[in-house]
C-alpha cells in the first residue's frame, strides 16, 4: 500500500475508485516513492484482472504518469501539497487522472492532467475547484482536435502580447507584435494538423456553447484590426473567406487554420464562444508547453 499519507489504510468507495486514508500525521517530505506507489495502488485496485502484458504496459504509463505529477508538485509548496493530498476529493481526482493513463496510455494527457492537478491541490476556491473536476473528467473524454479547437479559441480570444514595466503588465503597444502572434505564434501552437470540429460534441461535452444563443460581442477581424493594425476592419464577417480575399491574404495561415476547422466565415467561428471549462483545460495545455505563466 502507498506511504504517500504516512501508514494508511484503503477503503472502498465505489466500483471504479479506492480512497486512500491517513493513519497519523505526515512527518516526512514527499517522495518520487510516495507518488509512485499511490499511482501503483490505484491500478491495482481498479484493474485486478488484467491480463499480465496488458498490465505490464498500463504500469508502465502509470508509472511515467507517477514521475511527471511528482516533478510539477517539486514547484508547489510542500506542506500545502501533503495536506491536500488528504482530501478525498483530491483523491478520487488523481484517481481518475490515473485510470484514464491505464486506459488509454500513449493517448492519455499527462501533461495536462498533472497541470490540472497541481491546480486543484492548490486552489481553495469552490466554483474553481468544481471546474477543474469537470476539467479532469473531460480530459478522458476529449479528442486531440477538440483539445486544439478550444486552444486555438483560447488563444483567439482570451491570450495576448503583453510588455511588462515595473512589474505591471500592459497590452504591448506594438502591432507587429501583435501580427506575428496571431498569424505565426498560434500556428505553432496548433499546427496544421487539425480537420472539421464537430459542433455537437463540443456543446455535448460543455466545451462551448452551440445553440446559437450566445457570441463573441467583437467580431474576430475587428479584434485582430485593433490589435495588428492591419486594414482588415471592413471585411465583412459574413463573407465566405476565399484565398485572394483581404482577409485571407494577411492572415493565411490564421485563415488557414481557421477553414480546417470548418468554417467558411469568421461569423460562424464567433458564434460558438468556448466555455469557462475550455478555458482552464486550455491554460493547463499552454502553461505545459510553456506559452503561458
Amino acid at each position: 500500500m502507498s506511504k504517500l499519507l504516512g501508514d494508511t489504510q484503503s477503503q472502498e468507495v465505489s466500483e471504479n475508485s479506492i480512497a486512500i486514508q491517513a493513519g497519523r500525521d505526515l512527518n516526512i517530505g514527499l517522495s518520487y516513492r510516495d507518488v509512485k506507489e499511490i499511482c501503483v495502488d490505484l491500478i491495482e485496485a481498479n484493474f485486478p484482472i488484467l491480463r499480465e502484458e496488458a498490465r505490464q504496459i498500463s504500469m508502465q504509463y502509470v508509472e511515467e504518469f507517477g514521475r511527471k505529477f511528482f516533478e510539477r508538485l517539486q514547484s508547489e509548496d510542500s506542506e500545502i501539497t501533503q495536506e491536500k493530498l488528504k482530501d478525498p476529493d483530491v483523491q478520487a481526482a488523481i484517481t481518475t487522472s490515473v485510470i484514464h493513463v491505464a486506459r488509454m496510455t500513449e493517448k492519455s494527457y499527462q501533461e495536462i492532467l498533472c497541470e490540472l492537478l497541481a491546480e486543484k491541490i492548490k486552489n481553495n476556491e469552490d466554483e474553481k475547484n468544481l471546474l477543474l473536476n469537470d476539467a479532469i473528467e473531460v480530459m478522458t473524454k476529449i479528442t486531440k482536435n477538440q483539445l486544439l479547437f478550444i486552444v486555438f479559441m483560447h488563444c483567439l480570444r482570451n491570450v495576448w502580447s503583453v510588455r511588462t514595466e515595473n512589474g505591471i503588465k500592459t497590452l504591448h503597444p506594438d502591432p507587429s507584435v501583435h501580427f506575428n502572434y496571431y498569424e505565426n505564434k498560434i500556428y505553432e501552437i496548433i499546427g496544421d494538423d487539425i480537420y472539421k470540429i464537430d459542433e455537437f460534441q463540443l456543446g455535448y461535452k460543455g466545451l462551448a456553447i452551440t445553440n446559437g444563443l450566445k457570441s463573441y460581442t467583437k467580431p474576430l477581424n475587428i479584434l485582430l484590426s485593433e490589435r495588428t493594425g492591419k486594414p482588415i476592419s471592413d471585411y465583412s464577417n459574413d463573407t465566405i473567406m476565399q484565398e485572394n480575399d483581404v482577409f485571407c491574404s494577411t492572415f493565411p495561415k490564421l485563415s488557414l487554420m481557421i477553414r480546417k476547422f470548418g468554417f467558411d466565415k469568421i461569423i460562424d467561428l464567433d458564434s460558438i464562444p468556448i466555455t469557462s471549462l475550455s478555458e482552464i483545460i486550455a491554460n493547463a495545455y499552454l502553461k505545459q508547453i510553456n506559452v503561458i505563466k
